[in-house]
């Protein structure tokens, strides 16, 4: 389930480029259960070593120019939140409809317009547009250091990880395996680097890429994908998609 939600200003917005956590902390000040927000801040759903927070969120959209290290956005300015929490979805969209004045880090907005919609019969192969990049990594252990190493939807093992991730999701939201867990991104071109985008979220360089792509496999698995956010750090603003065949 996801909420849309569309927001006017007096003066154009003007944001730093890297603007993710900004939205994270908007949306966790707009969580009117304050036990719910902190759980979420700070522990999340577990899964062995790993916490998720299942939600994600679409970069902003509407008229943007970037000037050096700051994006100016022409109202209005759309933003998509997404989760298969439904009381999570509720709780903030009730909670953001009853205020007069909402702030996106220091800009003031108002709401002009606010859906929640969740998409319905989904066929086992969808198209699907990226409304912020989608990420996966996995990190490396050389024997004397660690990195990050990020991987592209062209990559082989790419769909391997998603499925992967996919599937504990799943087990975590059910507390079951899948029994069809079938689940393959493939991208619907040739790799093109103007579709990488690279992010620094609070200091860590994230990469990830944009563009469209075929998702095929258990129909119920899609959906999850959509409501949670496809592959990695979903609540840092990461796997947002909307379906568009």
């Amino acid at each position: 389930m996801r909420i849309r939600l569309e927001f006017d200003s007096e003066n154009d917005l003007v944001l730093p480029v890297q603007y993710n956590s900004i939205i994270q902390g908007f949306i966790y000040r707009n969580i009117k259960d304050e036990n719910y927000s902190q759980f979420l801040h700070e522990e999340g759903y577990k899964y062995g070593k790993r916490k998720l927070k299942f939600f994600t969120f679409s970069r902003l959209e509407g008229k943007v120019k970037i000037m050096g290290n700051k994006i100016r956005i022409k109202p209005p300015a759309s933003l998509v939140i997404s989760s298969p929490i439904e009381d999570f979805i509720h709780d903030i969209a009730e909670n953001i409809f009853r205020k007069d004045t909402l702030y996106l880090g220091n800009q003031k907005v108002t709401l002009r317009k606010l859906d929640i919609y969740s998409p319905t019969n989904l066929d086992s192969r969808v198209k699907i547009k990226m409304l912020s990049p989608v990420v996966m990594y996995s990190t490396v252990n050389n024997g004397e250091s660690k990195y990050t190493h990020y991987y592209s939807p062209w990559d082989s093992v790419f769909s391997y990880l998603a499925r992967r991730n996919i599937e504990m999701k799943y087990e975590i939201i059910t507390g079951f395996r899948p029994e069809n867990a079938k689940f393959e991104i493939i991208p619907t071109g040739l790799k093109d680097e103007k579709y990488q985008k690279i992010v620094n979220f609070k200091g860590t360089v994230i990469k990830g890429w944009m563009g469209t792509y075929y998702l095929e496999g258990n129909p119920e698995l899609i959906k999850l994908a959509y409501d949670t956010g496809l592959c990695s750090k979903n609540s840092e603003g990461f796997g947002c998609f909307e379906i568009i065949k």
